[in-house]
């Protein structure tokens, strides 16, 4: 009676769902509570799975559902069993009978009316929703131009590289690349060409990285890699390599762009132990990068304007520029046909009670990160053009020059700025030299070249200092306005040892007076290197050997009482 009884329960609950299992899309399976085996499928699960109704009565819920093991299936389907629960969900994977997989969401309930109790399990195949999570995650976790990870996940891993190189006691070295000049192509070619750059950068600099690196866009033309084991000198190579990889300039709208890149370094340990300190370093080095001849740099923590050292010098700066503590010494420029004082150059110095007499290579820098400037070649120069009036009232005809920087050159009210000092004293414009770093003019060419036609127009002379220390541009040099040309020290310094050297800047003095231009040989410290410039023709002279930048004061002594001072026989 037992089994007719049971029997009938199960015919029962295939009548009440029959119609649902012969017609139903959806997948919906009932098994058997002891054996587990499958009772009834519907169309909709025989369809999508890809067998026949005989094959999935062979068959258990198990066997669509290989992640799982009979223990951990009979554990989540326990509380049913037990009356604990009317319904359990969960989320898996069901297998075809092809080997594919697709997500599912189940919903499982038992029946307890028939004997033996039914399974009954409602399955929803949720392939679009995970699709529409993943993509939303990825919209979270990746760059959408470039495919690489964001911000967020480059985070993420750096956090993890971080920690297995804290347990296995390795380097690790964080790089960070800026695309130069992107606003340029934006401007020039339009967003979708910048985008272009932005997406040939990301492909190139990724073939030059190991599988165990990785390489993320931050935000605009800004990269961040991650060189897990990495040493100092590794990232280095790593980093010329990309360099040399962005050489060939990539073409757009007929024209070549120059995809050019500066790279600044940071290392664990030995420049930070979090993940926040290695980023904010490699940042500060990249910024460094801007200013070398390489477009790469180490990070210097004396290049770091969050330091303290830095924060207090910046503070005391400030300070010193209101109070107009900084003063000028002058350092004399020989004429080296006639072997006497021809003019000089004005050199800031800040005396400190703490530290003596600081040099401008100490403190400029801090001068330029933090937005001072302006007011600090200001104060130079009124320190000069007043200088200036007060020897000329003392009947010593002297010119001065002064340097500007980068910024200086993008300061659109430098020019009048100057000329007004320079009427206040009365002091003819002609007796002023401004000099330009040569990497200064070429950081910004288009708009450096609008301030010195500015400039030269108003009767300022202009020298181009440091020439040959970086990368020349003769093309530049011959449409510039300048009447001086000043050869980098380096070159100067080696002409007693190195044939090539004396090559150099004897061609260079040639090229410049080619191109109707006083030249100026700074570092001189040996009588011998004056002989060679006096028969390579150079036309002035500066350095050690002659006098090391003295006050006004003692200028004024020196220039009577110096063999290369006045001419007072004259």
């Amino acid at each position: 009676m037992t089994d007719i009884s049971t029997h009938k329960e199960s015919e029962s609950l295939l009548a009440r769902m029959g119609q649902i299992f012969q017609h139903s899309w959806n997948e919906i399976y009932t098994f058997d509570s002891d054996s587990l085996l499958f009772i009834e499928v519907s169309r909709g699960a025989r369809e999508n799975l890809g067998y026949s109704h005989e094959e999935l009565r062979q068959l258990t819920p198990l066997d669509l559902k290989p992640e799982y093991t009979f223990d951990q299936f009979e554990a989540l389907i326990s509380p049913l069993r037990r009356l604990e629960k009317q319904q359990v969900c969960f989320e898996t994977e069901h297998r075809r009978k092809d080997g594919s997989k697709y997500p599912i969401e189940v919903r499982l309930q038992l029946s307890d009316t028939e004997k033996p109790h039914v399974f009954i399990a409602i399955i929803q195949d949720i392939s679009e929703r995970k699709q529409y999570i993943n993509e939303l995650e990825r919209r979270a976790l990746f760059d959408s131009l470039t495919e690489l990870p964001n911000r967020a996940l480059l985070q993420d891993r750096l956090n993890h590289c971080l920690q297995v190189s804290k347990r296995s006691t390795s380097p690790l070295s964080v790089m960070i690349i800026n695309l130069l000049r992107l606003k340029e192509i934006n401007s020039l070619l339009g967003h979708h060409s910048g985008d272009l750059v932005i997406k040939e950068v990301a492909a190139r600099v990724k073939n030059v990285l190991r599988e165990s690196d990785t390489v993320a866009r931050m935000d605009g033309g800004k990269f961040t890699v991650i060189l897990p084991s990495a040493t100092t000198k590794q990232a280095e190579v790593i980093a010329r390599k990309i360099q040399e990889v962005l050489e060939k300039p990539l073409v757009l709208v007929d024209m070549p762009v120059e995809m050019e890149v500066a790279i600044g370094i940071a290392q664990y340990p030995k420049h930070g132990d979090s993940t926040e300190i290695l980023l904010r370093h490699a940042d500060i080095a990249v910024r460094s990068a801007k200013n070398e001849p390489s477009y790469l740099s180490l990070y210097n923590g004396e290049d770091d304007p969050f330091s303290v050292r830095r924060l207090r010098l910046q503070a005391e700066i400030r300070r010193a520029i209101s109070d107009k503590e900084i003063i000028v010494h002058y350092q004399p420029k020989i004429d080296v046909r006639t072997g006497n004082v021809a003019s000089v150059e004005a050199l800031a110095r800040w005396p400190r009670p703490s530290e003596g007499m600081i040099s401008p290579a100490d403190f400029i820098p801090t001068v330029e990160q933090s937005g001072l400037i302006r007011p600090f070649t200001l104060l130079i120069l009124e320190h000069a053009i007043k200088q200036l009036a007060l020897w000329s009232k003392d009947n010593i005809d002297l010119t001065v020059s002064v340097n500007l920087s980068t910024r200086n050159l993008l300061d659109i009210t430098l020019p009048d700025s100057i000329a007004s000092l320079m009427d206040l004293h009365q002091v003819h414009h002609s007796r002023l030299t401004l000099e330009i770093t040569e990497s200064v003019i070429m950081s910004r060419p288009e708009r450096s070249l609008k301030t010195l036609n500015q400039l030269h127009a108003l009767g300022f002379n202009l020298s181009i200092d440091d020439f040959g220390k970086d990368h020349s541009s003769l093309t530049y040099l011959k449409s510039l306005p300048a009447t001086e040309l000043k050869i980098d020290r380096s070159f100067i310094s080696a002409m007693s040892d190195s044939e090539q050297d004396k090559q150099i800047v004897r061609s260079t003095i040639d090229l410049a007076h080619n191109l109707g231009l006083h030249v100026v040989a700074e570092g001189i410290e040996e009588p011998e290197t004056l002989d060679l410039l006096r028969l390579y023709s150079c036309d002035y002279a500066q350095g050690f050997y002659f006098c090391r930048p003295l006050p006004p004061d003692e200028l004024e002594h020196w220039l009577y009482s110096s063999p290369w001072g006045f001419d007072t026989q004259a």
